[in-house]
């Protein structure tokens, strides 16, 4: 529950000149730290930056904020702030929610299927983030916690630039696993989903048979003989397929997109193997973005694998 907070307006800081974006860090960094001189369990700073020319000292907020005194930080642009709107207000309430640990949505059993979820299930999200050639790559891992994947740690390593495969995934599953298992009180997962972005299709065999190895490393590191069940999938993107509705009453949105949650398996899927697209999020203003799902079968390790 968020008991204390701290309003920060950063306009006498914009208002200066400065040479470099480290001089926004120390700036910002000094109001941080005078803050929490005064009062040492704020929980939560709330920024309200000016529309324009923001980037350097946004940086410097979460630089100062997640790194420097580990407390956590809410930007929102100044004319927000002087022209609200309720959905406005919703989205950054929402966000503010989530950052301080509570729950904004969960699965409802009487409605929907939630097979998955009937034993316990970890859900794994990475990715690796590409910059310019002269930075290194970011490997970024989220795990869930609780029953409604809803309560996520996450883990970051810094690896080598343009290297797709996660080198210490084996170490950052078991970090993420043992968080499961504090949070649960001492229950395992029986189950692991993990999801896995950004691979081209060059790559994947290099980079499903490498970190799939790791994740049930990271098990065996924990236990001896535990062995959970994987389910390793492959999200895609980059494909040429689009998909529009047949009937305009059909149409969603103003761009006339599918609906969200539509799913196709026949007709353009593949004959033999199973794959499938599904569009799962609504386009208020482009097209609607599908992902495609596709079983691989070249791996003869004891998981499920799938192409998305």
């Amino acid at each position: 529950m968020l008991r204390n907070l701290y309003l920060h307006r950063s306009e006498s800081i914009t208002n200066n000149i400065f040479k470099s974006p480290y001089d926004f860090f120390l700036q910002t960094e000094s109001a941080f730290d005078f803050a929490l001189k005064e009062n040492g369990s704020i929980q939560l700073f709330i920024t309200i930056m000016p529309d324009k020319g923001n980037t350097a000292f946004y940086g410097s907020v979460k630089q100062a904020g997640d790194i420097r005194f580990g407390v956590h930080t809410q930007c929102v642009k100044l004319s927000m702030v002087q022209k609200p709107s309720p959905s406005l207000c919703v989205s950054i309430a929402l966000q503010i929610n989530a950052k301080m640990g509570g729950i904004n949505r969960v699965v409802n059993p009487q409605k929907d299927v939630v097979l998955v979820f009937t034993n316990r299930v970890i859900m794994i999200g990475a990715d690796v983030i590409h910059s310019s050639p002269e930075t290194p790559s970011i490997a970024a891992v989220v795990g869930s916690l609780d029953s409604d994947a809803s309560r996520y740690c996450a883990r970051i390593r810094i690896q080598r630039n343009r290297e797709e495969i996660i080198k210490d995934l084996a170490n950052v599953m078991k970090e993420i696993l043992i968080q499961f298992y504090k949070f649960n009180r001492g229950a395992k997962p029986e189950k692991i989903v993990f999801y896995r972005d950004g691979v081209s299709e060059g790559q994947f065999d290099q980079v499903l048979i490498h970190e799939v190895r790791a994740v049930q490393q990271a098990c065996l590191m924990l236990e001896k003989g535990y062995k959970p069940g994987i389910t390793f999938v492959v999200v895609q993107k980059g494909h040429h397929t689009r998909l529009f509705p047949v009937d305009d009453k059909d149409t969603h949105g103003r761009q006339g997109n599918v609906p969200p949650g539509t799913t196709v398996d026949k007709s353009i899927a593949h004959p033999f193997e199973f794959d499938l697209y599904l569009c799962s999020h609504q386009g208020i203003q482009v097209g609607s973005e599908t992902m495609w799902y596709q079983e691989s079968k070249t791996f003869s390790l004891p998981v499920n694998v799938f192409i998305f």
